[in-house]
């Protein structure tokens, strides 16, 4: 079967990679920290490619529940920003066996390491 690449629809890549975020490969800050949802919320950002979050939350999150190897864990996803009335929410996506599954994050505050981990652990794995 041949896959398909898919591209994000934004005007720049945007990713999280190891619990931070980038822009165009330049490091902009950690996902937990006060800049985050700033830097996300400025309209510019509507789709973030999630690849990985910080080696601590592998390590208290999976290993403490008997996963033994990181290839074990699925984080990668994509996350989107749409507007409802004006405001703008969260959505995580993942494509498994051919179908989409969409899961809400939040508001722009409520993106965090923490809730994009519970996100990751309730979409569809493909492993």
């Amino acid at each position: 079967m041949k896959h398909k690449l898919r591209s994000t629809k934004t005007l720049y890549e945007t990713s999280i990679m190891h619990g931070r975020l980038y822009f165009e490969s330049v490091e902009q800050c950690a996902v937990d920290s006060e800049l985050f949802p700033q830097i996300i919320g400025d309209g510019y950002t509507n789709a973030i490619r999630v690849v990985s979050l910080s080696n601590q939350w592998i390590e208290n999150t999976y290993f403490g529940q008997g996963v033994k190897l990181a290839t074990e864990i699925n984080m990668q996803m994509t996350i989107r920003r749409e507007l409802r009335s004006g405001l703008g929410y969260w959505y995580a996506y993942r494509r498994v066996g051919g179908k989409l599954h969409k899961r809400y994050v939040g508001t722009d505050e409520q993106v965090t390491e923490q809730r994009l981990l519970d996100i990751a652990q309730k979409l569809p794995s493909p492993y």
